[in-house]
């Protein structure tokens, strides 16, 4: 695997991580040295090694599926592993998905399939126009097939690529929505996630206050565990609580931990962020 396929993946994730902001690229950039030099030589050739070994285990399990919906699924799973490390491929094997979906009218296999599709141009391509063409789909079919749970990640999807392009005042309002669907499924655990982005948009809206509010709420449904089940993200969402508190050891604490599952998971464009944000 060439190390350029991971640094375009990086790139894009952290450009939307900091909305595409212009003053941030210069900083981007520089980092992406660091992480040619020092990240992806660590980290890839094992993880390719993995994602390969994978990818080829279903692959020869696509090759011998009679069932054409149960191939739909396949590529969908095929375009997952892909997903982090090659969104180039990833896109390739979505998009074979949605064809072959679409082909036999599989509208369960539509779905998911065009939700990864919209996701990989929203976070590999930086393609906000082009996702949301394909979030619009998802969400239709999932509004059909009465798919609450798909239904909801597709709404955060379109929260966030609106938070990307810096429509705030958009993002809050399909993140209100998610949170009252999330709510109405007794999901505590997405609405605390919800909460974490939720917080994101009202720091960059300059609203402190309600930023703190809502990271607040998440931190507390964290230390509960004492951040044990606590995902990437929303360890990332506290450790920049308490930094904006002022307790710097306590958001080190967190980004490690942070970064330590990124590192378990092979998310090279996580570990980036962490390293960025440390």
């Amino acid at each position: 695997m060439n190390n350029c396929l991971y640094l375009d993946t990086v790139i894009n994730f952290l450009k939307t991580k900091f909305r595409l902001q212009d003053h941030f690229r210069p900083l981007i950039n520089g980092f992406l040295i660091y992480l040619s030099t020092v990240i992806v030589p660590s980290n890839s050739i094992a993880q390719e090694i993995e994602n390969n070994e994978v990818i080829d285990s279903l692959i020869m399990r696509l090759s011998v599926l009679n069932e054409e919906n149960d191939k739909v699924d396949l590529l969908c799973e095929i375009a997952k592993e892909y997903q982090d490390y090659d969104c180039g491929r990833g896109k390739e094997y979505a998009q074979l998905s949605l064809t072959l979906a679409e082909k036999i009218n599989y509208q369960k296999g539509q779905l998911e399939a065009a939700n990864i599709y919209g996701e990989m141009l929203l976070f590999c391509d930086v393609n906000i126009i082009e996702s949301m063409e394909y979030f619009n789909t998802a969400m239709e079919l999932a509004v059909t097939l009465g798919d609450e749970e798909r239904e909801l990640r597709i709404m955060q999807d379109i929260a966030y690529a609106n938070y990307s392009i810096g429509e705030f005042e958009n993002a809050i309002r399909y993140y209100r929505n998610a949170v009252s669907m999330a709510q109405d499924m007794n999901d505590d655990a997405r609405v605390n996630q919800i909460y974490a982005y939720m917080g994101d948009v009202y720091l960059d809206m300059g609203d402190t206050a309600n930023s703190l509010n809502y990271l607040q709420m998440v931190v507390n449904y964290g230390a509960q565990t004492e951040f044990q089940l606590s995902s990437k993200n929303i360890l990332v969402s506290c450790a920049n609580y308490f930094l904006l508190q002022g307790d710097l050891e306590r958001a080190g604490l967190l980004t490690e931990r942070a970064l330590a599952l990124s590192q378990e998971e092979g998310s090279m464009a996580w570990i980036s962020y962490c390293h960025y944000f440390k």
